[in-house]
């Protein structure tokens, strides 16, 4: 479980996003590390079949994890947006899951600022989104 609880004082966010910021960024990080080793190299196929599953893997359940923590009313803006951009474009088939956690996000958060509305918004691929996003 990624939820980790935080020792929430006056105003800080409820989860420790910042330790799951770590983590993804060290995956994401090695990922492309490691597509950079293998340029010169035989192509092992099977290992790039599972190397896109595993990217596309970890970017659901970054969204998953996007979703559970936007309703926490002390998430900065800035924090959900740092973690959302971690994904790479490729990593994501739709942005479904993407749209829901942002959608939650704005729900929860009303007093955002339009410019705080659009960076979110602009996190978003609309044409990776499926028809079933309602």
């Amino acid at each position: 479980d990624f939820l980790i609880p935080l020792d929430a004082c006056a105003g800080e966010s409820l989860f420790d996003v910042d330790v799951i910021h770590g983590v993804v960024e060290s995956f994401f990080d090695q990922h492309a590390e490691g597509e950079f080793d293998d340029l010169g190299s035989s192509c092992d196929c099977s290992s790039t079949v599972v190397s896109e599953k595993a990217l596309s893997h970890v970017g659901k359940l970054v969204d998953s994890y996007l979703a559970e923590i936007a309703r926490d009313t002390t998430l900065p803006v800035s924090k959900f947006i740092a973690l959302s951009e971690l994904v790479p474009i490729h990593a994501r088939v739709t942005d479904d899951g993407l749209y829901k956690a942002i959608d939650i996000y704005l729900k929860t958060h009303l007093n955002l600022t339009d410019a705080e509305n659009k960076s979110l918004c602009r996190l978003i691929d609309f044409q990776k989104l499926s028809q079933d996003v309602s």
